[in-house]
């Protein structure tokens, strides 16, 4: 119920970058649905998600979800415990 009602306002695009290809995979056949047919491509408030502002920016979302493009003064996150 929730990736249906986020969708609504992101659009598949962010559901992707958000979530995982088997966990999307597993959502649309518990839902019977294609988020890409059922969703439009960007929500109306699509560009606060601050991954997809960033992969929009780079110019090919595809690249930049799969990885292929370096992305420049990335940083490590970690705990205040100093784990990852």
């Amino acid at each position: 119920m929730g990736m249906l009602m986020f969708g609504d306002y992101v659009g598949w695009k962010v559901l992707v970058l958000i979530h995982n290809k088997r966990t999307v995979r597993k959502y649309e056949e518990i839902l019977g649905i294609s988020i890409r047919e059922f969703f439009v491509e960007e929500g109306p408030i699509a560009l606060r998600s601050l991954g997809y502002s960033v992969a929009k920016d780079l110019g090919n979302f595809w690249k930049a979800v799969s990885g292929d493009v370096p992305i420049e003064d990335r940083r490590e996150l970690t705990s205040p415990d100093g784990s990852r």
